[in-house]
């Protein structure tokens, strides 16, 4: 997960109209994607942009075979959230999604 100081308008305020905004982004399994959702949408989240990626963490990938001949999966599919949040509500959405994805198992 990351996060970093998103960029503020002419006002010197962030798109949101508070004086400090971060720009968050986490990436995880796309099995999770609507229970993380149903999640941010229980605190308060309503805007952020969804992209599949590919990638892989601890899990390294699988070898698969397709007509015959081994292959290495080693980037999985995954969901990559990016939201522009203010200062006060950046911990509570990573620790929301954390512990979204701890209770599933596949973080």
């Amino acid at each position: 997960m990351s996060h970093r100081k998103a960029g503020k308008g002419a006002s010197g305020r962030g798109r949101s109209g508070n004086t400090h905004d971060e720009k968050s982004r986490q990436s995880f399994s796309p099995r999770g994607f609507e229970s993380v959702k149903d999640a941010l949408r229980e605190i308060g989240i309503e805007g952020m942009t969804v992209t599949e990626v590919r990638g892989h963490g601890r899990q390294k990938g699988h070898t698969e075979v397709y007509r015959g001949r081994e292959y290495t999966v080693d980037l999985l599919p995954k969901i990559k959230l990016e939201m522009v949040l203010p200062d006060a509500l950046a911990n509570r959405v990573v620790d929301t999604i954390f512990e979204d994805s701890q209770d599933r198992k596949d973080w």
